[in-house]
């Protein structure tokens, strides 16, 4: 009994120390664990604050630019405001002085033009120009088409 006694406490020893050496191993492999980890997070911090950078320079452009669209759009609405005054004078003395203004696309036969031109240009139910074999005498056809030929020119 005293052999098995004597033994048991080297085995006790053994196990406490092998205890203790596991013990050991698991909180250096946590430790490495731990430091792998903290390294990841200090990787995604420094990338979260570039992507932040990155962020507030970009909304800074697209506010910048933003302006630059507001400023181009009043800018645009000025002169489609001057410009529709001045169409609107013109309309009034066109009125006054019974005189159109027109543009006909040959390629496509449309005309487009003045309110007046409607009341002195022959146009049909839809507002479109008539031709002229369909308003001019056909004796007169080959002078018109002269004449316009010649307005063309």
């Amino acid at each position: 009994m005293g052999d098995s006694a004597a033994l048991s406490v080297p085995l006790l020893a053994v196990a406490v120390l092998s205890a203790g050496v596991t013990s050991l191993v698991w909180f250096w492999i946590g430790i490495r664990k731990r430091k792998a980890v903290a390294r990841k997070l200090e990787e995604c911090s420094r990338t979260i604050e570039s992507l932040s950078r990155e962020a507030s320079g970009l909304r800074k452009e697209l506010e910048r630019k933003q302006k630059e669209l507001d400023a181009a759009l009043q800018t645009a609405q000025a002169t489609h405001n001057e410009k529709a005054a001045i169409l609107a004078d013109l309309e009034d003395a066109s009125g006054l002085a019974r005189l159109a203004s027109f543009h006909y696309d040959f390629n496509t036969q449309i005309r487009t033009g003045s309110r007046l031109l409607n009341e002195l240009w022959p146009v049909d139910e839809t507002g479109q120009a008539l031709l002229e074999e369909e308003f001019v005498h056909p004796e007169d056809i080959p002078v018109f088409k002269q004449n316009v030929k010649a307005l063309l020119e």
